[in-house]
């Protein structure tokens, strides 16, 4: 789901998930894009979703075959830094998750 990077040697790691990852999208598939460039090691790619240690929110586009959408997502972040939990919510308060076909 996501690529955790350090940038310098004193500051806590960013969250970086990268753009095209399939999401749940309340029992379908959803691609999900940000809008931050990816980090040098991605090639620099746009659409990548950064999400920063003391960020609350996060700005991400959904799509779908019927649409895209935009999306605020709370940040929740539980314990403390380096075994904390990062938990992201969406509007509706659900959490997001990965999208896994059921067989």
């Amino acid at each position: 789901m996501m690529q955790v990077y350090k940038y310098g040697n004193i500051q806590q790691p960013v969250i970086v998930i990268s753009p095209g990852w399939q999401m749940n999208d309340h029992g379908k598939p959803g691609t999900l894009h940000g809008d931050s460039e990816c980090p040098e090691d991605m090639h620099f790619q746009p659409g990548c979703t950064i999400i920063h240690p003391k960020d609350k929110t996060v700005s991400v586009s959904i799509s779908t075959p019927e649409a895209t959408k935009k999306e605020i997502w709370t940040v929740e972040q539980k314990g403390k830094y380096p075994g904390e939990i990062i938990y992201l919510k969406r509007p509706d308060n659900t959490y997001v998750t990965s999208w896994e076909k059921k067989q």
